[in-house]
């Protein structure tokens, strides 16, 4: 991940990862007997904790964490990041990607 601060800011970052869920009373929810026959949303729940530390001006980068010990697998996420500088003022961004599958190997013919 990288990214440029325009000053030096603390920075929180929190992953979220695409699930599927249900419209209930206008709101997405878990997936539950009892709504299942209900509209599919897209809903998104939190993987891991949130990641904070300090920010310098200009470029930074960080490599995508690891969740219980495992590389992230394969779905679509959703990284926020909220910065707050000396002053106090906040500014958050959210962006969204995708982590593809590994192709599966082809099969030889004989």
């Amino acid at each position: 991940i990288s990214y440029t601060l325009s000053e030096a800011a603390t920075v929180k970052l929190t992953l979220a990862k695409a699930t599927t869920g249900r419209k209930v009373n206008g709101v997405c929810v878990r997936k539950t007997r009892r709504n299942s026959g209900r509209r599919h949303c897209t809903r998104f729940v939190q993987v891991g904790g949130t990641f904070n530390g300090p920010g310098k001006a200009g470029a930074n980068s960080l490599a995508l964490p690891r969740v219980h010990g495992r590389k992230l697998g394969p779905g679509r996420y959703r990284l926020t990041i909220a910065t707050t500088d000396a002053i106090g003022n906040t500014r958050t961004t959210t962006e969204s990607f995708r982590i593809k599958p590994k192709p599966k190997p082809k099969k030889k013919k004989s």
